[in-house]
């Protein structure tokens, strides 16, 4: 993702809306009314383009006893909470 983990774990909260989580270091967990969301970033290296500078953060999703319909429907909505659009 192009963020840092401090913007990831800032918008979070409005992400995951009314599910319980909490955060430990680089990590966070979910609960979801199906099972558990196991989130953990690694700060990568920058991507660079021209002048550009973008931070980039890689994170792993680890879905516990959740369906498919269940993991589609949270990814999409954490999808519409980060994305960032320009134009």
């Amino acid at each position: 993702m192009g963020l840092t983990p401090e913007e990831f774990f800032r918008a979070l909260p409005c992400a995951v809306g009314e599910l319980e989580y909490r955060v430990e270091g680089s990590r966070a967990a979910i609960t979801h009314p199906e099972g558990t969301i196991d989130i953990h970033l690694t700060l990568a290296s920058d991507r660079h383009i021209g002048a550009l500078r973008l931070p980039v953060t890689h994170v792993e999703f680890v879905f516990s006893e959740l369906s498919k319909l269940g993991q589609e429907c949270f990814m999409d909505n954490l999808d519409l909470h980060f994305h960032r659009g320009g134009g």
